[in-house]
């Protein structure tokens, strides 16, 4: 339970106003005697310099708190989880998602119990939300996929939602379950899909639809994709490879020769 001073404070920070929340949780580090109060200004410390950025002042208030409660046994139980929640977010964002993604793992498992209890059931679903995206980072598309199944049950606005079904299609693609990527793809188009995750989604849908046989679809969304070139990352020359299989594929023996071309030259 937050004391009035410290709500503040957390009011503050996420009403945007995250320099005053910062003062305020100075102030409260520096001059309480409670040292579990202590603890959760830093933690939160830690969340207000994240979110202004400054990965550096995060790490050492994150470092004093870890420090306080190592100090002493009276330290309240959720507390120590969240000290090492915070860990791992801050591994991820430094850029050690390898770190990042065995600590999540290891909160998971050596918190099993506390995640039972309802007053947890936010910060499970975070960080089996967070396991699933370093997971997705380093390239672990099977190991993914279980958790982007439970994660895209969880209570989500629909951006995420539509970010889920693009992850859930490529971790299908990569274990060449076509069919499923191609629901999920389909899902993520149907709900609104974001201009930055459209042209790359389209890509693998098409691939998706060419390995089910279904040429004329698959032949949409790489015209599509080509049509898009000037303002996205597309593997140019994969794609023109794509557009003549499938123009092969649908006797358009003119258009076969015109992307090969363009896929040795791209």
């Amino acid at each position: 339970m937050y004391s009035e001073k410290l709500q503040y404070a957390i009011e503050l920070r996420d009403t945007g106003h995250v320099p005053e929340a910062v003062e305020e949780l100075r102030a409260i580090a520096s001059q309480t005697d409670d040292l579990n109060e202590k603890i959760q200004a830093f933690g939160n410390l830690v969340v207000c310099y994240r979110l202004l950025g400054s990965l550096s002042d995060a790490r050492a208030a994150w470092q004093n708190a870890r420090e306080l409660a190592s100090s002493t046994t009276e330290v309240q139980p959720d507390l120590d989880l969240y000290i090492n929640f915070l860990d791992a977010c801050l591994l991820n964002e430094e850029g050690k998602i390898e770190e990042a993604s065995k600590k999540f793992t290891r909160l998971f498992h050596d918190y099993a119990d506390a995640f039972k209890s309802p007053e947890n059931r936010e910060l499970y679903e975070d960080i089996q939300h967070r396991r699933a995206n370093t997971l997705i980072e380093l390239g672990r598309f099977r190991e993914a996929l279980p958790l982007l199944e439970e994660v895209i049950t969880f209570d989500l606005p629909p951006s995420d939602k539509i970010k889920l079904l693009c992850h859930l299609g490529d971790c299908c693609i990569d274990i060449e379950d076509y069919e499923s990527a191609r629901r999920h793809y389909e899902s993520a188009q149907e709900m609104g899909m974001p201009k930055e995750w459209e042209s790359r989604s389209r890509y693998y849908l098409g691939i998706a639809y060419a390995k089910l046989d279904l040429f004329h679809k698959a032949k949409q969304e790489f015209e599509f994709c080509e049509s898009k070139l000037a303002g996205y990352d597309l593997p140019l020359r994969d794609l023109y490879k794509w557009l003549a299989f499938v123009s092969k594929r649908l006797g358009e023996t003119d258009k076969v020769r015109e992307y090969t071309r363009l896929s040795l030259t791209a």
